[in-house]
């Protein structure tokens, strides 16, 4: 597939592109603002010794006029206190100060200050500082230290308006300062966001549209994927809808063949037939259950059944298989149970039993094959867990074979297929239906030994009703005299289905088309039609709706419709019911199918006229 350029390589390349300019564009963003935020604090501080000298200056100044003013000792000392405390605090305000003028910290207008005083502003402080100490020292005289303080005085007095100008000076650089850092802040932040538009332009966006065509063309890969998974579904479907309609004739005539021969040896030939086109149509309906599976159209119906007579019916219908090969098939149920009603999907947990019971007896030479039923419990929400394990003794699965063995028409290698046949796909037929039902499979084998095939699903326990022991008890009906009309455009086809019946002592007409159908349905009154659904003209769905309409406006009882199709899909079965069909049969036409169903209808249609009777009396 294309990648349109959106490759591990280039994605690296792209990212590293944008963390470089984001990374540079931070670096200039930070140098920027950095820069401002240095000439603020720069000026803040000067500006803190500045008023820390002011403060201390104006304070020993104000002592000083006191002790000059008043020269009584008393006084004298607390006033030399405040000058000693103002002194310290001058001091260091007067070294920060000193600092920042060596540095050249200073804005040029303060600097101009400190030159044009006839003493530097740092030497008058330091004359201020040395008069301040001779008056603070004890061991001085009260005339020196007077004679100091007057000193001292008028230094202080000259140096407070040269610290306000210059403070003024600083506090007016501090607003210059302020300002430029809001200029740069503003240039950092447009750097900053200039960066990122670069990412977003020469990065982000060229990404977002190579991005874009990949999702499209991977997206337009998936939807050519589903829409080629669908026409194969679709071709499966139809080929073998073609397929099986042509095979209905061969099995269906064969076994009518078999009924009627004598001759042993031509039974045998027929039975040879017959199981060849039974193992044929195996392997159509395992394709179509496929195509069903992987087009989504696998439906499920849930519903009450015996899982002991499921698994019982299963091992009975192989168990002449069984004996042909010298294989014991046996059945393992749960201790002194004879029933076990579940809710769940019989007709797909037979299909998988059936699947697995098959497999198990086409690799078993000798020895036995067995198939255990047993009940659990979920671990995850305490329900019931229903566990059908199928175990064998033939030639078994070597580990690397076994990891494959649910894979499509995958078998263990290729003598396996050679020596025992199969397409390959009941195993992973087996997995997705038991995906489908919420359930697994598992499988353990080894070379020589055998293999153990597990089936694990959630099921509901249930009681079967009194209405199904009592149906079951009923006795069958007689099917000899039963008026059937057959409707199907194909000749094999009405030919297999005829025989069936009259072999079954039913009286039979056959119609080639829907129109015929009707007009035979409304003039020979027939008890069962066995409609096909697909014919020219007017096909099975539209004649069943004739019917019914036709019966309505008679005010008559409705005659009972049996679909016929080699469609086997439940949407076409789901048609014909809702059509007005009673009942549904898929080709190839199996006798029993046929027999059971034709029983099933005439003894509603015996009920019927039960409840009729009671009526009118």
């Amino acid at each position: 597939m294309n990648t349109t350029g959106l490759s591990k390589r280039y994605l690296r390349r792209t990212a590293a592109l944008a963390l470089g300019i984001l990374f540079m564009a931070s670096i200039g963003a930070f140098g920027i603002s950095t820069l401002g935020q240095r000439d603020v604090s720069m000026r803040s501080v000067n500006v803190h010794a500045l008023d820390k000298v002011l403060v201390a200056v104006a304070e020993m100044s104000v002592a000083l006029e006191q002790i000059r003013m008043n020269p009584n000792l008393q006084r004298s000392r607390v006033e030399q206190g405040r000058v000693s405390r103002a002194l310290r605090t001058a001091r260091e305000g007067a070294f920060e100060m000193d600092a920042a003028f060596r540095a050249g910290r200073f804005s040029a207008e303060a600097e101009k200050i400190f030159l044009t005083m006839t003493l530097s502003l740092i030497d008058e402080l330091r004359d201020l500082f040395l008069l301040a100490g001779i008056i603070v020292d004890p061991e001085n005289d009260a005339k020196k230290k007077a004679t100091a303080a007057a000193l001292a005085a008028d230094i202080s007095r000259q140096l407070i308006p040269v610290l306000q100008r210059v403070i003024q000076e600083e506090i007016g650089a501090v607003d210059r300062a302020t300002d430029r850092q809001l200029l740069l802040s503003i240039f950092a932040t447009f750097v900053a966001l200039s960066g990122i538009g670069v990412v977003i332009v020469l990065v982000l966006l060229p990404m977002e549209r190579l991005i874009v065509a990949s999702q499209e063309e991977i997206e337009a890969s998936r939807q050519e994927a589903l829409a080629a998974s669908l026409a194969k579904s679709q071709f499966l479907a139809t080929m073998s809808h073609e397929i099986r309609t042509p095979l209905n004739g061969v099995l269906g005539l064969n076994q009518v063949l078999q009924d009627s021969e004598t001759d042993p040896e031509r039974r045998q030939m027929l039975a040879l037939a017959v199981s060849s086109g039974q193992s044929l149509l195996q392997i159509i309906n395992d394709i179509l259950d496929l195509s069903k599976i992987e087009a989504g159209k696998l439906e499920l119906e849930r519903g009450d059944f015996d899982a002991i007579a499921l698994c019982q019916d299963v091992t009975d219908l192989f168990q002449m298989q069984a004996q042909e090969k010298g294989v014991a098939l046996k059945l393992q149920l749960p201790d002194g149970v004879d029933t076990w009603w579940v809710s769940g999907f019989a007709k797909e947990v037979r299909q998988i039993l059936l699947n697995l019971v098959s497999n198990a007896l086409k690799f078993t030479d000798s020895g036995s094959v067995t198939v255990h039923l047993s009940e659990d419990q979920n671990p995850k929400d305490g329900g019931v867990l229903m566990r059908i394990s199928v175990q064998d003794t033939g030639i078994g699965i070597s580990g690397e074979a076994l990891e494959r063995v649910f894979e499509q028409f995958e078998q263990a290698d290729a003598s396996t297929t050679t020596r025992y046949g199969g397409t390959g796909l009941g195993l992973p037929i087996v997995k997705r239906l038991a995906e489908a039902l919420e359930g697994r499979v598992s499988a353990e084998s080894a070379v020589g030994e055998g293999s153990r095939f597990t089936l694990v699903l959630p099921v509901q326990n249930a009681i079967s009703s009194a209405v199904e022991k009592s149906s079951a008890q009923r006795p069958e009906p007689v099917l000899a005299g039963t008026r059937v009309l057959v409707a199907d455009d194909n000749r094999v086809n009405q030919l297999v289905a005829q025989k069936m019946l009259e072999k079954l002592g039913c009286e039979v007409k056959a119609a080639h088309d829907g129109f015929v159908a009707v007009q035979l349905e409304r003039e020979w009154r027939p008890d069962i039609v066995l409609m096909d659904v697909r014919m020219p003209g007017m096909d099975g769905l539209e004649a069943t709706r004739n019917i019914r309409e036709a019966a309505r406006d008679a005010e008559r009882s409705a005659v009972s419709i049996i679909g016929l199709s080699a469609n086997a899909l439940q949407e076409h079965r789901r048609a014909g019911l809702e059509a007005g069909m009673d009942g549904y049969l898929t080709k190839p036409l199996k006798r029993e199918a046929l027999v059971a169903e034709l029983q099933r209808h005439l003894s509603i249609i015996e009920l019927n006229n039960k409840s009729e009777t009671s009526k009118c009396v």
